[in-house]
């Protein structure tokens, strides 16, 4: 990849476990072994990304001898099923009970083979906290989708009445054929969301244009920016169908978006230049900003295999330790595309 900015080194950038996380969003070795509790504790303290403090939580998932379970925080059990089932009525409890609150989401990978649905839309706070990125996973299978309110309903909402959405220490992973669906995946429409040490997955995707893997914001978001810390994006597409329209990784729009810290993950086989990684808006007089931000391309990725690498509404973006793929990876021999006119800064 060509680097846009000042000298990098991921070394410099990143930890070593950093690093390895990145090359198995590529390599794809991410894969469940048997746990040793005691050694899984001790690593994640280590990284950082741990809390024994779930005691806070409205509602906690968890996983136990291949069972789930959703527990209150007054001790009672309010799901044993499904991980799909649990992982919804957490949410629905915590809708129903207190609006805003906190899921704590303990270690394990949790399949969502059903549809999900965030039903909050009266201007409420929900966290959703795993125990991090490496073992807290929610996988949703194709064709299954997780949408927001707005999303389910059809319905626009207020600025005032967006979720205030808090994700952080968790992984969210996509997987499967979606080459019969058209729209958002992981669909957080008007949605205000902040993630932090989160990583976002697609993983064996055949998709359809126009679709997004994972979705957020959008028109009339309130005049609040939203900033990403250590969030990381891998993105394995074999397949995308469709003329017209493109198929994007992150489709993102609020006023103002800072993302610092984490990288970007390509094993993109697909061919047919429809594929545009990040979508990433500000609103009016906004600007976006992307800090840190190493690019790791697999010898798998096709050449050209996207549309472009970046596009935005603008009016700026502006990028700094940013690193971008040769225009060879692009159909269109352009790495940032500016819908309406804008200027990169690049620092």
């Amino acid at each position: 990849s060509s680097l846009v900015g000042a000298s990098i080194l991921t070394t410099n950038l990143l930890t070593q476990r950093h690093v390895e996380v990145v090359e198995q969003i590529i390599n794809r070795t991410i894969v469940q072994q048997p746990i040793n509790q005691t050694q899984v504790t001790q690593q994640l303290q280590q990284y950082n990304t741990y809390t024994t403090n779930y005691w806070d939580a409205d509602v906690v998932v968890y996983t136990k001898n291949g069972n789930y379970y959703a527990v209150s925080h007054d001790g009672t059990t309010i799901c044993t099923g499904s991980p799909t089932s649990c992982i919804q009525e957490a949410i629905n409890y915590l809708y129903n009970t207190k609006g805003s609150g906190k899921i704590y989401v303990r270690t394990g990978t949790y399949y969502i083979n059903q549809n999900v649905v965030f039903p909050w839309h009266n201007g409420e706070d929900v966290i959703i906290e795993g125990e991090g990125m490496d073992w807290t996973t929610i996988q949703i299978n194709a064709p299954n989708i997780v949408q927001s309110y707005s999303a389910a309903t059809g319905q626009s909402i207020g600025a005032s009445q967006w979720l205030r959405l808090y994700m952080r220490d968790l992984g969210i992973n996509v997987v499967g054929d979606y080459s019969s669906f058209t729209g958002g995946i992981f669909n957080m429409a008007q949605v205000w969301a902040k993630l932090d040490n989160v990583l976002l997955l697609g993983s064996y995707l055949k998709l359809q244009t126009p679709t997004s893997v994972f979705n957020f914001g959008g028109s009339a978001a309130p005049g609040q920016s939203v900033v990403w810390i250590n969030v990381y994006a891998g993105f394995q597409v074999g397949e995308v169908i469709g003329s017209s329209g493109g198929v994007y990784g992150i489709n993102l729009s609020y006023e103002g978006f800072d993302w610092i810290g984490g990288g970007v993950g390509l094993n993109v086989s697909a061919q047919n230049g429809r594929f545009i990684p990040l979508e990433l808006c500000g609103g009016a007089n906004t600007r976006v900003r992307l800090i840190s931000l190493p690019l790791y391309i697999s010898p798998a990725t096709a050449q050209p295999s996207m549309m472009y690498y970046i596009e935005t509404y603008g009016p700026e973006i502006e990028l700094v330790d940013v690193e971008i793929p040769e225009t060879s990876y692009t159909a269109t021999g352009y790495q940032i595309h500016f819908i309406n006119g804008g200027v990169a800064i690049v620092r």
